[in-house]
């Protein structure tokens, strides 16, 4: 009797200890990345552009595509790896080559610049991230290279991040092609929610009109915008959210300005 008390324990801490063991395999405890996101204007959520990406086996991104208005194929960026780490994207569209992208790191193993190439392999963009000592950038600035083959300085993102990792302001600084000095003609305030941004991992150097705010750890769910010459225009706008089982928002209602005035997003996940 004894025995099979005993043997009736020792099964049931068994069955205890294999259900936790099995729980940590199960695709509610696998971390999400997205796999679509895609940008809504009007009454009738017409999508005017759609990402796509795709991962490996590894959990490395391998594409980021981009459709404007549902189908029409803008761009494809594939990935190249050297030694598992990202060196290189080539971006195409209906099989020709547009440009590629070399993507430098810093000291901390962060990205520091992505360079954009021709087909000439000459270079047309510099994109360079600035960390400051911190884990996010806090800086991207932007050089082109004009009619004359010479780069220079065209565009400086800066901006303030919280406590949490989240930009709270952001500007941008174009140059006045008249004065040659660099004018701030637009710039946007931010309150954030406690959920996961959908800018998940990896995905940022496959899209190509990157802003600084899509680093931030959360999602903004107030935006104040201003604009113009000195800033003279204001708009408030509050955003919403429909999250999933893992806090992930699956829908966003209402916009901040660097996706586009008065759009919608819809994205979904893919979990490894």
């Amino acid at each position: 009797m004894q025995y099979s008390i005993l043997s009736c324990v020792v099964a049931m801490l068994c069955l205890s200890s294999c259900s936790k063991k099995d729980k940590g395999d199960t695709p509610d405890d696998k971390q999400k990345y997205v796999s679509t996101i895609a940008y809504q204007y009007g009454s009738n959520n017409a999508t005017t552009e759609e990402y796509l990406f795709s991962y490996d086996s590894l959990k490395h991104v391998m594409s980021g595509t981009m459709f404007k208005d549902g189908f029409d194929l803008q761009y494809q960026n594939d990935a190249i790896y050297t030694n598992g780490k990202l060196t290189g994207i080539n971006g195409s569209s209906h099989g020709a080559q547009l440009y590629t992208k070399a993507i430098e790191y810093n000291a901390a193993n962060r990205i520091s610049a992505i360079k954009w190439m021709d087909v000439s392999n000459q270079i047309f963009q510099v994109d360079s991230l600035f960390y400051d000592d911190k884990t996010q950038p806090q800086r991207i600035y932007t050089y082109k290279r004009n009619a004359g083959g010479k780069m220079y300085l065209f565009e400086k993102q800066t901006g303030t991040y919280d406590s949490n990792g989240n930009v709270v302001n952001f500007k941008s600084d174009s140059l006045d092609s008249n004065t040659g000095a660099y004018v701030t003609y637009y710039k946007e305030d931010y309150v954030y929610d406690d959920y996961p941004t959908y800018y998940t991992n990896g995905i940022l150097p496959f899209m190509n009109n990157v802003r600084l705010p899509m680093y931030s750890k959360n999602n903004p769910r107030v935006s104040v915008e201003y604009w113009g010459v000195n800033l003279i225009g204001t708009a408030t706008a509050g955003i919403s959210y429909t999250y999933d089982e893992d806090r992930y928002p699956t829908r966003q209602f209402g916009n901040v300005a660097y996706i586009g005035v008065a759009h919608n997003t819809v994205i979904s996940y893919t979990k490894f």
